[in-house]
């Protein structure tokens, strides 16, 4: 797919924020291989903070819905406490379907094995593409799985975990703590 061609791609990583921080690479890649693209996110309205602070990265249109907000999530919810994966997985492209429907991607990128109906784009990989073209993805850390769509896509891997933070000013923390060192620190928010 020629880079000037795309120009709004959709990424369905896992719903964590750690999953998120784990796609950094796959994202900056994506970022510096289509410089024209928006790279669009579905997320739940709770966890919208996450793309504020990665920087570059729009959501859908439409908010995921949280368990108690659609019936499709809550029992997508139950499925995992569960451990029923494969249910799981079939309720979250349902919650996928029903809430993008009708929306237009050049590209989408979907780390699990379905593809998503009703959407309207041209190329949607999964990880069952990944792995038929001998990208294997089963005992991979997050990081190295994601970045299985970039050697699929033949760009340019960027092992980049950056953040829209600027280092330059004081951090302030979300209950107005504020940290003032001159020298480095890590912050552990649980």
């Amino acid at each position: 797919m020629k880079p000037e061609s795309v120009h709004k791609i959709l990424y369905t990583p896992p719903r964590g924020i750690g999953d998120m921080i784990f796609s950094l690479p796959l994202l900056h890649s994506l970022r510096e291989a289509y410089p024209n693209a928006s790279i669009h996110v579905p997320m739940p309205r709770d966890k919208d903070e996450i793309l504020k602070l990665i920087g570059f990265l729009k959501n859908t249109p439409r908010y995921l819905p949280k368990p108690s907000e659609d019936s499709l999530a809550n029992d997508r919810w139950r499925a995992s406490v569960r451990g029923d994966k494969k249910e799981k997985y079939r309720l979250e492209k349902l919650i996928y379907e029903k809430y993008l429907e009708g929306q237009e991607f050049d590209l989408a990128l979907i780390p699990k094995d379905f593809t998503i109906n009703g959407i309207i784009c041209p190329e949607q990989i999964c990880e069952k593409d990944l792995r038929d073209a001998g990208f294997p993805t089963d005992g991979k850390h997050m990081v190295d799985r994601f970045l299985g769509f970039v050697d699929y896509l033949k760009i340019p891997k960027v092992m980049n975990f950056d953040l829209a933070v600027d280092k330059q000013k004081d951090a302030t923390l979300n209950s107005g703590w504020r940290l003032q060192s001159d020298r480095p620190y890590v912050v552990l928010n649980l």
